[in-house]
């Protein structure tokens, strides 16, 4: 689980490296904690020179790992090494056309229609 303040990886090769979780628009703010599958904002701390993401730029971003241990209905439980998340564009569609390492199972039984594109460039489900 993820709050606000929470560093990030950037597993797309859209340039950014790092970013950190400024906001989440659904639900409290203050209370609710982020989780696999979630559309938050990011703020993108570190960055690769000569890129379209820079670096102070703020942009949307799903959460496809966690290193919190996760529970499905179905009993599976996923866990992995970091916190990573795809950045999005407004339309909420990959700004990159790869995505590094694998893909968590929850983010897929949450938001279906936004990680078509994730799956397809992922390594990997997990």
């Amino acid at each position: 689980m993820l709050k606000k303040g929470s560093r990030v990886i950037i597993s797309d090769n859209s340039g950014g490296l790092v970013g950190e979780i400024i906001s989440f628009p659904y639900g409290n703010s203050i209370t609710r904690s982020i989780s696999v599958g979630d559309i938050v904002k990011v703020a993108i701390k570190q960055a690769t020179p000569n890129t379209a993401v820079k670096k102070g730029t703020i942009y949307k971003a799903i959460i496809v790992r966690t290193v919190q241990a996760e529970k499905t209905k179905d009993g599976i439980i996923s866990s992995c090494g970091n916190n990573a998340v795809v950045l999005l564009n407004d339309n909420l569609t990959v700004i990159g056309t790869a995505v590094y390492g694998y893909v968590c199972r929850n983010a897929i039984m949450t938001k279906p229609n936004e990680v078509k594109k994730i799956l397809s460039l992922a390594q990997g489900v997990y």
